[in-house]
């Protein structure tokens, strides 16, 4: 397993939270909610702290900064000083575009604080950044810096939780849904979230955070080869185009949410995409992974080509 390129998929309720191990190097990729904080420094205890090489904050929705503040706030001593943060903050980001003044992103402004009182790394990451960790390479697509520097013009705070659905999510794949309409003023939040790319010893995973589909589809000039996609916005029906996936060629995917009746999580119109874009690349099958098995549950799949698979798995972790 030393040389395992393997993604651990956390219980982060409405938000993302992952650890990927890439060998003898991990790194965490946004936090969930605050509850979700025990579990980072549980790993932490339970690992060689010193193998912690960078800490990803995608964007600073509460479901993804939560458990990373809690982390620094509460729990600082267990993670090792060495590992820079990588989050997109006013300080890191400068644009001629940010004139309003600073608004309050009050856990994004807590984290910076806390990370610079206790002598933490804090870093940009925005579209052409290449980080490299050993054998392991990190390649930024998202966002650019004048994209991020019109989210410090807004913020929207978002509940971290919310009653969980049991609604059956009917996914039709005889008709392909129509195009999502996005604006980036009108989504600033989501569409300055961090989306990379993970690269280690010949395998490569997708993370699209919670950012717009036009957005990575302008930054990737070609169809390209994943081994697995972490699917934006947990499962949103206005994060996931066909035009984007037109250019990502995989079959295995990622949806982190526990499914609340708010949002509606997993959109039946986004599983229908995935399902049908596996089939369009010449796939026989289609792997959708869940974090959560009571959302996996809830899914009814029909009108699915003859020979065709689609396997709806719960699973803590992914190994590449």
């Amino acid at each position: 397993m030393i040389n395992a390129f393997r993604i651990q998929l956390l219980k982060a309720k409405t938000g993302d939270s992952f650890i990927v191990e890439c060998g003898d190097n991990t790194f965490f990729i946004d936090g969930g909610t605050r509850s979700v904080a025990k579990y980072l420094k549980r790993y932490l205890q339970e690992n060689d702290p010193t193998k912690l090489q960078a800490v990803f904050v995608t964007h600073v929705d509460r479901d993804h900064i939560g458990g990373i503040a809690k982390l620094y706030s509460q729990f600082g001593k267990y993670v090792p000083k060495t590992a820079p943060v990588y989050m997109n903050h006013p300080e890191q980001v400068k644009v001629n575009t940010n004139t309003s003044g600073l608004v309050t992103f009050e856990d994004g402004n807590n984290l910076k604080d806390v990370l610079a009182a206790n002598g933490y790394k804090l870093e940009e990451a925005t579209t052409g950044k290449v980080l490299r960790f050993g054998e392991t390479r990190i390649d930024i697509l998202s966002p650019q810096n004048v994209v991020a520097g019109q989210l410090f013009k807004e913020w929207e705070e978002s509940d971290d939780d919310g009653l969980v659905s049991s609604d059956i999510i009917e996914v039709d794949c005889s008709t392909l849904p129509s195009e999502p309409q996005n604006s980036i003023l009108n989504d600033i939040v989501n569409a300055s979230s961090i989306s990379f790319t993970v690269t280690y010893k010949g395998r490569s995973a997708l993370f699209l955070s919670d950012t717009l589909p036009e957005i990575v589809t302008n930054q990737l000039s070609e169809k390209t080869n994943f081994d697995v996609v972490k699917i934006s916005h947990h499962g949103s029906k206005h994060n996931t185009s066909m035009e984007l996936l037109h250019k990502i060629d995989c079959n295995n995917f990622i949806i982190s949410t526990n499914g609340p009746r708010s949002y509606g999580h997993p959109h039946a119109e986004s599983l229908a995409r995935l399902i049908l874009s596996s089939i369009e690349h010449g796939y026989s099958e289609c792997n959708i992974t869940f974090n959560y098995e009571k959302v996996r549950d809830r899914i009814k799949i029909n009108n699915l080509p003859k020979g065709f698979r689609v396997n709806l798995i719960y699973s803590e972790s992914i190994i590449l």
